[in-house]
């Protein structure tokens, strides 16, 4: 393969990958934006969400949305899911959950 085919794939990849999670739960479109859209951020600091409990999601969201988990960023979180149901907070974590 070619250096120019070879960094054309490389620079491909990212969208491949953003192609394969396309069918992301609209109530995500937030989390992705820090989370990633498979669950596993870029930056430093930001929880990997890809592979955790369901359960474990759900009650940390819940939590969240009721002001109940503070700390760290969690007045961001708080803003994010103060609009959430029920319905949306477990699709969320279904979907993080899955990949």
């Amino acid at each position: 393969m070619s250096i120019l085919k070879l960094s054309a794939v490389f620079w491909l990849l990212p969208f491949a990958a953003q192609a394969q999670n396309s069918n992301i739960p609209p109530q995500a479109t937030n989390c992705v934006s820090c989370h990633s859209s498979d669950g596993n951020p870029l930056v430093a600091g930001v929880p990997i969400l890809s592979g955790q409990r369901a359960l474990y999601l759900e009650s940390a969201l819940r939590s969240y949305r009721e002001g109940r988990r503070t700390g760290g960023s969690a007045d961001v979180m708080q803003t994010y899911t103060k609009d959430l149901t029920d319905e949306d907070i477990k699709e969320i974590a279904a979907w993080f959950a899955a990949n």
